[in-house]
């Protein structure tokens, strides 16, 4: 550019030495100049679409990415839990992706792929503190769920009775409870809950299961499971014991 602004100083003088006019001159400026905007407007040009394909690449990718992440194949969600933690690892993951992980991480089942999502969660609050705030404040927002686990099959239907009556009585809290699981279980009634700060949001349920005459322990597991990463946020267990009926 610069020997392009010799070659119009040199024109100029040149003309202007030969007596040519103001108009001249100028028309001898635009003759030379206009190529160069031509050229300069036509890589700026060139510079904008490359962005705006970058752009839409990028759309194309979170949107499958979104997709897979939402998907009801397994073997899908993996895969796109996997890419997640990739580029996480490498501080490439778009945060409009955080979402969708969380939600994730928020099913109601006890999946593989819910782990993980609940592991990525951590090491995105991990490698990027300024995301780890957005990431609490979702957690917040995760309802709070209690899994119910029986140890007679004959318990099954008085447990789902039992969740209902909880639900309707604790409908402030958004609580949930996914399903009822028959497993080996103690002689007794406990609540467990495994995050110190949930403490407060464990004794309350636990009195409402009082008041609707279960007689329950509630279990402290915090300093067990608190750095757990496998054990989403608000998550409990009810363990009904051999006397309910």
């Amino acid at each position: 550019m610069a020997e392009q602004d010799i070659r119009v100083v040199d024109k100029v003088a040149v003309e202007h030495s030969r007596g040519k006019d103001a108009w001249d001159i100028l028309s001898i400026i635009a003759s030379i100049l206009i190529p160069l905007v031509v050229i300069f407007v036509g890589h700026l040009l060139s510079e904008q679409q490359k962005k705006a394909n970058e752009i839409a690449k990028q759309a194309d990718r979170l949107s499958v990415l979104i997709k897979h992440l939402a998907s009801n194949n397994p073997r899908e969600r993996k895969i796109a839990v996997d890419i997640s933690s990739f580029l996480a690892d490498n501080g490439q993951l778009p945060t409009e992706l955080i979402p969708t992980i969380i939600d994730l991480a928020d099913t109601g089942e006890n999946s593989a792929e819910a782990k993980k999502a609940a592991n990525l969660l951590a090491k995105i609050g991990e490698k990027a503190p300024q995301l780890k705030k957005q990431i609490q404040q979702s957690a917040v927002d995760i309802p709070a769920r209690v899994y119910f686990h029986i140890t007679q099959e004959s318990q099954r239907t008085p447990a789902k009775a039992l969740a209902s009556r909880l639900i309707t009585q604790l409908v402030a809290i958004d609580l949930k409870v996914p399903g009822v699981q028959r497993v080996s279980g103690p002689e007794n009634t406990q609540f467990r809950f495994f995050k110190a700060e949930e403490k407060e949001e464990a004794q309350r349920i636990v009195a409402s299961l009082r008041t609707l005459d279960i007689r329950v322990v509630l279990v402290d597991l915090s300093s067990r499971y608190q750095n757990s990463k496998n054990i989403r946020p608000r998550h409990y267990e009810l363990w009904l014991g051999k006397n309910f009926k």
